[in-house]
Order: C-alpha cells, then sequence, then structure tokens
C-alpha cells in the first residue's frame, strides 16, 4: 500500500500530529478518533510503515504506548511544510 493511500485515510494526520510531541496510550488516540477499529486499523497501517513505533510495557498491568519514530517526525514535518505552502 503506497504511503499517499495511508495518508490520505481519515484520522491518519490527525493521530500522526497528536503523537508529535508525545508517547501516547491507545486509549488515549482512541479519545480522539472516536472509533476502536478505525483507531487500531491506523495505527497497525503507521507501524507497518515504520512511522510509528508500538512499545508494550509491563507495569502492574500491561499497556501499549505509541511513539513517532524518525521517520515520522519527519512525515510530520513535511506535513507541516506542504501545509504552509497553501496558508
Amino acid at each position: 500500500m503506497p504511503i499517499f493511500e495511508i495518508l490520505g485515510k481519515k484520522w491518519t494526520i490527525e493521530i500522526l500530529r497528536f503523537l508529535s510531541d508525545s508517547m501516547k496510550g491507545f486509549s488515549e488516540i482512541e479519545g480522539l478518533v472516536k472509533n476502536p477499529r478505525t483507531t487500531s486499523k491506523r495505527l497497525k497501517d503507521l507501524e507497518n510503515f515504520k512511522i510509528v513505533k508500538r512499545e508494550v510495557q509491563q507495569d502492574k498491568q500491561r499497556t501499549v504506548q505509541y511513539s513517532l519514530t524518525k521517520l515520522g517526525q519527519e512525515v510530520v514535518e513535511k506535513i507541516s511544510e506542504i501545509e504552509k505552502l497553501f496558508n
């Protein structure tokens, strides 16, 4: 699946922006998207492209945290640059 096909899907850009400042848990991202199935699918797609990193943390209970990879940070920067061209 080409990267532009993923970036063009609903919620993808919003998820990337949401992750741009810090690591977030699945439930935090789901709160943004409001649909667990869509959240899961978008995160899996982004993880497959190595834009988002998934970390399982074993504390009192198992939690999953998501963050941008270096590539993901670069993608967010490029998206911001493109948006500036149209403003």
